[in-house]
This record gives structure tokens, sequence and C-alpha cells, in this order.
């Protein structure tokens, strides 16, 4: 019979009306797939040297596959794998390259394709068909990539495969891998680590979140990835012999920190404060000002002066306003070390202050952050207080404070399918929401095109990032960081502060779900509501959730009537803290109406707050009494103590 189907396709190839057996066309494929069987090297002949005619025969894309496979020779297989001149013949790409694949039988051989994005590009395998590729090696391995993509759309498109391999899931589990494979520039990172850097990684995250009780693992780990990867530690964790005997709080410390003091085995590792001390006994004696203030901060605070100039860049200028705590200590404390002057105040304080052991700096600013959220969350919008004004209407009123997101403020969507689907949608590489804090007399927000949501809590430890202003905050990196960097103000000054709008970052994750909005915040001007009916299909697709309006020129009308009558108190009672209350009230309502009391010279109510400040420096600073600069270490004493109390990796 074979004979005979030989006969005929080399009558089709001499003149395809001679043979009526193969007419049709579509016949050519099985007729050769039949042959196969017995005689491949003439099929794999007849494709070489017949592309016309297979083309004519419709033999292209998945039917070549069909033939190819149906030959039977993996190393013919691969053939058309390795050479584009035959795969582009054949119209071989994409789902047809996959099968191919397939067809080779070989895990090995198929791995190399998983793992290597230049192959799968050439082939034209999108990620999510790489997923069945998977299948055929590793049937669990696709079980937990599908356990993945339910909370993450884009880990199909994103994830290295290579981090499938056992030794990755079993030493960071399948949610940190998750969470990585949403930067590219983490997992070169990650997959670069040998495996003792790896089993150190592991080891340390895991014992730092037991230590502090936390779910957050990605600052740590940021802290402590980049400065393994840079090779300043290799010495250090190529002589650690066993990781269970070692004290792996102690590794956390270090390796959080740049290798200033030279750690490079596990005897340096187990004698750290003694180094430290050594070096520092040396700072002290120096004769330059910034060596002691260096020894001061690594004997005390456990970090250097680059470390301390950002904290207080972040924390100092409104850590004034903060209500006393330990975090307010610490940070008051910093500043007093950093802007002292005096080499006598800092060798007195190194020689009478005990060293502390053990400072966790991202455990120090989890806490100063706290702090913070903790005052954010007092009298926020409550729908509970709210007066109805419509079904499911509420009225802001013209006295409230709000922390609001805008939807997609700078994407130009006017409107989404389904607001409550699009809120929840499975993505994880953007790890916090971005949010402002308004009241009636400011309501500067970022651009409104859509609607916004409103929250009437946030966890404690949610805060990330803050700033007076648009900080441009990261929006694909596993780590929240702005551009123009953070600065933390007490609600008042947070609004006293604002230009043009400012900017809140929350976790998105909180309390091990997504958060989710209290209510919908629409604005009423000139009597228009704008974005009512995306409010109100909004509230719809949330199951109705309320819709609150804040009028504008109602909260504009009710603090022209405050400003009024606050300059009336002040030209019977003139006082600064009424000045500064005035200017402050005028230039606030500025951010929401440019307009805003026009008739009244803000200036005559200004006064140099700066000027202010800088005194206080200075008295705090060379001027130090006896008397004064112990209490300056009383307090340096208490802020230690309650840090590593917060925040030391060391309970």
């Amino acid at each position: 019979m074979r004979g005979f189907i030989k006969e005929w396709i080399e009558n089709w190839k001499e003149d395809k009306k001679i043979n009526s057996e193969i007419e049709n066309p579509n016949n050519m494929l099985d007729l050769l797939k039949i042959v196969a069987m017995k005689d491949p090297e003439y099929v794999k002949e007849f494709i070489e040297y017949n592309e016309e005619i297979l083309e004519e025969c419709y033999i292209y894309g998945d039917s070549a596959v069909e033939l190819i496979k149906a030959v039977g020779d993996p190393e013919y297989t691969i053939e058309f794998l390795v050479n584009s001149e035959k795969r582009t013949a054949l119209g071989i790409y994409g789902d047809s390259a996959v099968e191919l694949i397939k067809a080779v039988g070989d895990p090995e051989y198929t791995i190399e394709f998983l793992v290597n994005s230049e192959k799968r590009t050439a082939l034209g395998i999108s990620r999510d068909k790489a997923v069945d590729l998977i299948k055929t090696v590793d049937s669990s391995k696709a079980e937990i990539l599908e356990q993945m993509h339910e909370i993450n759309d884009e880990v199909y498109q994103k994830l290295d495969f290579r981090l499938l391999d056992n030794k990755y899931l079993k030493l960071l589990g399948q949610d940190k891998i998750n969470q990585i494979s949403c930067y590219p520039e983490v997992q070169e990172l990650v997959l670069k680590l040998n495996e003792k850097k790896l089993k150190v990684l592991a080891k340390c995250i895991d014992t730092y979140m037991h230590n502090n009780d936390t779910e957050e693992w990605t600052v740590i780990t940021n802290e402590i990835l980049n400065n393994i990867s840079c090779g300043q530690y290799d010495e250090l964790i190529e002589n650690i012999d066993n990781l269970d005997n070692t004290d792996i709080n102690k590794l956390i410390k270090v390796l959080q920190a740049k290798n200033a003091f030279e750690i490079k085995c596990e005897k340096d590792l187990e004698n750290f404060e003694l180094i430290k001390q050594q070096r520092c006994d040396k700072l002290i004696q120096s004769s330059e000002i910034g060596d002691k203030k260096l020894a001061v901060l690594e004997k005390l605070f456990g970090t250097d002066d680059g470390y301390a100039e950002i904290l207080l860049r972040r924390y100092g200028q409104g850590i004034d306003s903060l209500p006393e705590s330990e975090a307010k200590n610490f940070i008051k404390s910093i500043q007093m070390l950093v802007n002292c002057q005096s080499g006598e105040i800092l060798e007195q304080i190194y020689n009478e202050c005990e060293e502390t052991v053990f400072i966790d700096k991202v455990g120090i600013e989890r806490a100063l952050k706290k702090e913070y959220a903790k005052l954010y969350n007092e009298g926020l919008f409550r729908i509970e207080n709210a007066v109805p004004i419509g079904e499911n209407m509420y009225s802001a009123g013209t006295d409230f404070k709000m922390i609001i997101t805008s939807l997609g403020p700078y994407s130009g969507k006017k409107s989404q399918s389904n607001y409550k689907d699009d809120w929840n949608r499975p993505k994880i590489n953007s790890p916090h929401l971005c949010a402002s804090y308004i009241r009636q007399d400011m309501m500067g927000t970022a651009w409104i095109c859509d609607i916004c949501y409103g929250f009437d809590c946030m966890r404690e430890d949610s805060l990330v990032l803050s700033g007076p202003g648009d900080i441009y905050s990261s929006r694909d990196s596993m780590i929240s960081t702005s551009l123009l960097g953070e600065e933390y103000f007490v609600p008042d000054e947070q609004i006293n502060h604002t230009c043009r709008y400012n900017e809140m970052d929350f976790k998105r994750i909180q309390g091990g779900e997504k958060k989710q909005p209290s209510y919908i915040v629409v604005f009423k001007q000139n009597g228009i509501i704008d974005n009512l009916k995306n409010a109100e299909n909004a509230s719809k697709d949330w199951g109705g959730l309320p819709i609150v309006v804040i009028d504008k020129d109602e909260c504009l009308e009710s603090e022209r009537n405050k400003v009024k009558q606050m300059e009336a108190e002040y030209i019977g009672n003139p006082s600064p803290e009424l000045a500064r209350a005035i200017y402050y009230k005028i230039r606030n309502n500025r951010v929401t109406d440019s307009c805003f009391c026009t008739e009244t010279d803000i200036s005559r109510y200004k006064f140099n707050e700066q000027a202010v400040s800088k005194r206080e420096l200075a008295e705090n600073s060379n001027e130090v009494s006896g008397e004064d600069r112990r209490d300056c270490m009383a307090k340096i004493r208490t802020a230690i103590e309650k840090v590593k109390g917060d925040g030391e990796v060391e309970r």
C-alpha cells in the first residue's frame, strides 16, 4: 500500500492531473504521514526538496509540525528548532513551535527554552504558552504557576522560569518568588547568588520576619540583597561553615549596612562590637569634627553620618510637631549630634554614653512612620457620622479630614468597566497606592479624570512614603521609593506645607488583604457634581458603596468667614500664634482657590520660621550647658531603648 502511495505522490510531483487519488491537495498530509511510518527518510527528503508542493498542499504551520512529528526522529525535529530558514519555510512559529518542542520529548531540552528568553523570542513563544511547556516537564510547577497567576496576572510575562527551581521554592517560598517576579532587576540579582549567598539571604529574611512579628520582608531583603550582591561580603559568607551555628541576628545587622568595619569571617562577626568600638575609639580622637560625629553616631545609633543625614531629611523638619515619643527623641538626638560643631561636647557624649548594639535601621523607620500614621487616622471622615443628602449620598460638610486616592490621574482613562473588579485586579507589581490628605481648608488633589476613593482608616504600619508635594513615587519596584525624596509632617504641618497637593503612599496589602475603599468621593462646584455618573456606576459595581460629596463653594465660604473672625480678633489682640494661623489659613485655601481672600495681603502675617529654627539649632549645639547636655544624653539613652524595643533585630 505504501508503495502505491509513494507512486501517487511521485505522479503528483510530475503532473498533478495524472493521479485522481490526490486531486484534493488536503490529502497529501495524510498520505505522507502513512509513508513516514515505514520510510521516514523518504518524507525527510520530500520536505527538504518540495517546498512549493508542501505549500500547494497546505502543509504549513501546525500541519507541518504534524508531518515532522510523524517522522519520529527527535534529532530531525531539533533541526527545525535551531534552523530559522527551515522553520520560516514551513511557517513554524509561536504555538506550532511549542508543539515541536514537545515532540522532541526531552525534558532537559525543554528546560533550555524555558530559561532562555532569547530562544523563546526567536521562536515566537509567549510566556503564557511557555506554561504549556512547563506542564510537560513538571506538572507540579505548572500548578504553582497557576496559583501565582491568581494573584499576579503578569507572572507569565515577567517570571524568569529559573526561579521555579526547587532550591528557590524551598528557600524563598512561592509567595516571595511571585512578588520578586514583578521586578526583572531583582530576579537577576537573586539568580546570580551562589548557593551560600542564597541560603544566607533566605535565613536572614525568615529570622527577621519571625523576630519582628511582621509579614513585611521586601525592605530588609532589598538592603541585604544589594549588599551581598556587590561583593563586599563575599569573604564573610564564604567563611560561614554552618548557618545553624551562626548568630543570625548579628548577621542581619551587619548585612544591612555597607561593610565599613571589614567583617570577613565568623570570628569578626562574633567580635563585631569590639571591632566597631576600636574603630570608633580612633575616630573620636581625630581632630576632624566629621570623624568625631561619625564615632558618636556609630557608637550610639549604629549608623553612619550618611544615613543620619537621610533620616534628618525625611523626619527632621517635621519632628518638632510630633507628639512626645521615643521615636521623636531618637531623631532629635541625631539632629543634635549632626548639627553639633563642638568637639568637646561630642567627646563627652561619646565617653559618658554606653554603646548600643544592633539597632535595626529598617525597624527605626518603621517605628517613625507608625507614629505619623497614627496621627493621620485621627478624625478621618466616617460615613456613620455623615449627613445624608440623597439615596446613598452624603455631604462631607465644611469640617472634614480625608485620605483619598484619585483613580488613574495620569492615565487619561475616564471610567472603568467594573470599578470593584478593576480595584481588585490581580496585580502586585506596585506595592503601594498613592493618596492625598485633604481637609476643608486645603482640597488640593492630583488630577481627577474619574472618581476618588476615600478611606476612614489605614493600618498604622501601612504608611510607606509621604511628602508635601508630588514626590514621584515608584510604580514598579519591590520597595516604595520616591524620586524627589520623602518628608514627614504631622497632619497640620502637612497641610501647611502642601504645594498643589501632597502625596501619601500606603501599602496596598494591609492585614493580608488588599485595602478596600470606605466610600466614593466627588467634588461639587458651581452647583455641578463632577463625575457623578461614574460615581453612581462605581457605587453599583461595589454593591452600594456610599458617595460623599465635597461642596467646594460651601467650604470656601465657611473658610472666608473664619478668616474674617480671625482678622478681627488679631486687630484687638495681635499675637505671633494668631498671625501664623491667619497666614496658613489663607495660604492653604489658596491651594484650592487661588482667588481666596485676595483682598488680604498675607505677607503682613508671615514670619521667619527658618530663622527661629536656626536660632534653636544654635542653642542646641555649641552653647549647650552641662545640665542641658545631661538632659540631651538622657534623651539619647531613652530613644535608644525605645528603638531597641521597637525595631532592634535582637530581642
